[in-house]
C-alpha cells in the first residue's frame, strides 16, 4: 500500500504539491474573509450564514447530484469534444437550474409577504443570486478535477478566494459593509472564475436543446446515476444546515453568527480539506473502476487513502480546538464569538464522523451502487432535526453539539454497515 502511494505521488508530485499549495492559501483566504465578514457583527454574520445555507440546499438538491453524474460519465463519454452531447447536457443542465431556482424564489416571496414576513423576501433574492453564481463556479471544479486540470482549478480558485477578500476589505474601507452588498461582491469573482473553468473545459453555452438529446443513452444513464444524490442531498442538508435555523428559531440570530463562526472553523479543518482529499482521489477512484484496464486494487486503495486521511484531520483538529479554540475564535473575529468556544472540539468531531461516513461512500459511487446509502443519509437526516429540535430546547447550544456528534457517529456506522453489502 505504502509503495502504491509512494508510486503516485512520484508520478504526479509537482501536480500534487501545486494542487496541496493552492488549496493551503485558499483556506488561509478563507480564514481572512471570515474575519473581514465577522467584523461587521453577530448579526450580519449569522445573516450571511443563512443565506449561505439556501445556496447549499440548491447544491444539495440539484447541482451535487448532477455534477456526480458528470464527473462519473466524464470518462465514459466524448466529453473533451466542444458541442458534444456531453456539452450540450452542461448548457441544459445549467439553464434548467436557474428557472427553476427562480421559480421557486418567487413561489417563496408569494409566501413570505401574505404572512407579514417581508424581511425574508432580500434575503430570499440574495440567497437565489448566490446560488446560481457559487454553483455555477464549483460546478467546473468538479469537471476540471475530473479532466485533471487539478493546477489550473487551484490557481483560479485561489484567485477567487483573493478577489473576494479584497472586495468585501473595499466595503469595509468604504463603511458599506451589511449582509447584501456583502452576497453581491462575493457573487462576482464566482461568476468570473466559474466563465474561466467553463471555457477551459471546453464548454461553450449552447441553447440547441431537442427532443432528441433528451432521449440520449447519456442523458437516460446520467439522470439515473444523479438521482440518489437528490434524495442524499436533503438529508445532508438537513443534518448539516437545518440546526442553523433551529438556532435561529429558538435562540437569536447572533447565536447564528456565533455558531457560524465556530461552524466555520471546523469547516476550514475538516469540510474543506475533506473535500479537497475527495476531489483529489475520487476521479482516480472512478478512473480504476470505470475505464479500461483500470485496476481495482489500485481503487480500493485511493479510498481507504480518504478515509483515513479524514479521521487522522478529524482527530488533530479535535486537539487543536481542545487547547487553542478561544484563540483561533478571537483571531478570526472578536471575543464576543467566544460564548461557546467550549463546545468547539465536540462539533469538530461530529464533523469529522460525518465527513469520514461521506468518504467511506466512495466505495458504492465506484461500484455504481449510490442506492446503498439513502437509508443511511435519511435515517440520520431525520433524526439529526429531531435531536437538533428537542436537544436545543433542553440544553440550549449544547444540545445542538450533542445531536450533532450523535448523529455523526450514527451516519459512520450505518455507512459501514451499508459498504458490506460490497464485494471485497
Amino acid at each position: 500500500m505504502i509503495a502504491l502511494f509512494r508510486e503516485k505521488f512520484s508520478a504526479n508530485r509537482q501536480e500534487i504539491i501545486f494542487f496541496f499549495g493552492g488549496q493551503a492559501a485558499g483556506v488561509i483566504l478563507s480564514f481572512v474573509l471570515i474575519k473581514l465578514i465577522a467584523s461587521a457583527g453577530a448579526v450580519v454574520y449569522g445573516e450571511y450564514i443563512l443565506i449561505t445555507t439556501l445556496a447549499a440546499l440548491a447544491g444539495q438538491l440539484y447541482y451535487g447530484p448532477l455534477q456526480q453524474g458528470f464527473i462519473r460519465s466524464y470518462y465514459e463519454t466524448d466529453s473533451g469534444r466542444s458541442g458534444s452531447v456531453y456539452h450540450r447536457l452542461i448548457s441544459l443542465f445549467l439553464i434548467t437550474g436557474a428557472i427553476v431556482f427562480g421559480v421557486i424564489a418567487i413561489l417563496a416571496i408569494g409566501i413570505v409577504i401574505p404572512a407579514g414576513l417581508d424581511l425574508y423576501v432580500p434575503m430570499i433574492l440574495l440567497a437565489l443570486w448566490f446560488s446560481v453564481s457559487s454553483k455555477f463556479s464549483e460546478f467546473f471544479s468538479g469537471i476540471l478535477n475530473a479532466a485533471r486540470l487539478r493546477v489550473f482549478n487551484a490557481v483560479m480558485q485561489t484567485s477567487e478566494k483573493l478577489l473576494s477578500v479584497i472586495l468585501v476589505y473595499a466595503l469595509i474601507a468604504y463603511k458599506e459593509i451589511s449582509t447584501g452588498t456583502v452576497i453581491i461582491v462575493l457573487s462576482l469573482p464566482l461568476l468570473i472564475a466559474g466563465y474561466i473553468k467553463s471555457r477551459r473545459t471546453g464548454w461553450r453555452f449552447s441553447l440547441k436543446t431537442d427532443r432528441a438529446l433528451l432521449k440520449e443513452k447519456l442523458t437516460k444513464e446520467l439522470l439515473t446515476y444523479s438521482l440518489p444524490f437528490v434524495i442524499w442531498g436533503a438529508a445532508m442538508w438537513l443534518q448539516l444546515n437545518g440546526e442553523k435555523w433551529i438556532i435561529n428559531a429558538f435562540l437569536t440570530p447572533e447565536d447564528v453568527g456565533y455558531y457560524g463562526l465556530m461552524f466555520a472553523l471546523t469547516n476550514a479543518f475538516i469540510a474543506i480539506p475533506s473535500n479537497i482529499i475527495n476531489d483529489l482521489f475520487l476521479p482516480l477512484i472512478f478512473k480504476n473502476f470505470s475505464a479500461e484496464g483500470g485496476d481495482r486494487k489500485r481503487g480500493e486503495f485511493y479510498i481507504t487513502m480518504s478515509v483515513v486521511s479524514v479521521l487522522l484531520l478529524s482527530a488533530a483538529a479535535f486537539l487543536v480546538f481542545s487547547f487553542a479554540g478561544d484563540w483561533l475564535i478571537t483571531f478570526l473575529s472578536t471575543a464576543e464569538y467566544t460564548r461557546y468556544a467550549s463546545l468547539l472540539p465536540w462539533l469538530a468531531a461530529g464533523s469529522g464522523l460525518f465527513y469520514a461516513g461521506q468518504a467511506l461512500c466512495n466505495k458504492g459511487l465506484a461500484y455504481n451502487r449510490p442506492h446503498l446509502y439513502l437509508y443511511p443519509k435519511v435515517i440520520s437526516g431525520i433524526v439529526s432535526v429531531i435531536l437538533y429540535y428537542y436537544f436545543i430546547q433542553i440544553y440550549g447550544m449544547t444540545g445542538i453539539i450533542a445531536a450533532s456528534v450523535f448523529t455523526g457517529l450514527l451516519y459512520f456506522l450505518l455507512v459501514l454497515i451499508a459498504n458490506r453489502k460490497l464485494a471485497a
